[in-house]
């Protein structure tokens, strides 16, 4: 997250002029992955399970890293003042503060749930928590959505082992399944009220500079966990490219970026850069992946041949 921030963010301001705190913040809005177009080719093409759960995983922790960042790098572009004093305040107070009341909350919604056996009301309780974790934390001034990822991982987990029944487990797992489909239909189509194609010819090489930024930062992460990581719990080297890959952008980066204020130093060209790092990744990326996974080894045999449809 910080490393793909930092480097896209450091590519815009030496490549494109874009002023520091700009470049900052177009870097943490990019950072932000999106498996919901990926995941499900994925789980019908790759034999090894955790290279599906990657991109989830790597998607959750990003995006509420990216959407917390955002505040005071917002600040940074626009006034072009920030101080480290503040940067550790905001994350004690965002990220932990987040953590723990979103974990907090899953431990309780998770005891409650054990005791009840009804699926309508477990998926009304798996309902307010994710967004009663995010009002609770930003009530407290903490990162509303760090606190609805570890009550996610949480209520999803231990929530499961204490007292949900495999039918309502799976009743959930389509119910935010179809929440997090509908969410990102909407934010495209506010995309195809938004973009307009002559805007994204015309900052092109802006486009690629992000896109070949994206890139680098992605391999970087990827390549980098062999010497993080403990020797069994790294990504195999046949896996490695389709990891690289498989990470697209999407309905988060388009959010982020249409949320900007209009007083924010080089908006337009963050947007145009934006939606063009968003085309590329759901277009090239994403369908290219399936011949790539093949071409790696990594296809169950017999499994079927992914579709335009399963995007």
């Amino acid at each position: 997250m910080f490393l793909t921030a930092a480097l896209v963010g450091g590519a815009a301001w030496l490549l494109l002029d874009v002023p520091i705190g700009s470049a900052l913040l177009f870097g943490s809005i990019v950072a932000a992955t999106d498996p919901v177009a990926v995941v499900a080719v994925l789980k019908r093409l790759v034999a090894p399970h955790r290279i599906a759960v990657i991109p989830e995983a790597d998607s959750l922790i990003n995006d509420g890293m990216a959407i917390t960042l955002c505040t005071p790098l917002i600040g940074f572009a626009v006034t072009g003042h920030i101080r480290a004093d503040e940067i550790l305040e905001i994350f004690r107070r965002e990220v932990v503060g987040g953590l723990v009341i979103g974990a907090a909350l899953a431990f309780v919604f998770s005891r409650l749930t054990a005791s009840i056996d009804d699926h309508l009301l477990e998926m009304l309780l798996s309902t307010v928590l994710a967004y009663g974790s995010y009002l609770v934390a930003r009530q407290h001034h903490a990162s509303g959505p760090l606190a609805r990822v570890a009550a996610g991982f949480i209520h999803g987990s231990y929530g499961r082992s204490v007292g949900k029944s495999p039918r309502t487990s799976r009743l959930l797992d389509d119910l935010w399944e179809y929440l997090g489909f509908a969410a990102n239909a909407i934010v495209f189509l506010l995309v195809g009220f938004t973009v307009h194609a002559g805007d994204l010819l015309g900052d092109v090489w802006a486009v690629a500079v992000g896109v070949a930024a994206v890139l680098i930062a992605t391999l970087g992460v990827v390549y980098l966990t062999r010497y993080m990581t403990p020797t069994g719990a790294t990504i195999a080297r046949g896996e490695r490219p389709v990891v690289v890959w498989a990470g697209l952008r999407g309905a988060l980066t388009i959010a982020l970026v249409l949320g900007l204020p209009p007083a924010t130093p080089e908006r337009e060209l963050m947007t145009s850069m934006a939606f063009g790092i968003v085309l590329f990744t759901l277009v090239v990326q994403g369908l290219t992946l399936p011949p790539l996974v093949r071409r790696v080894g990594l296809t169950r045999q017999g499994a079927p041949e992914a579709s335009a449809a399963d995007y």
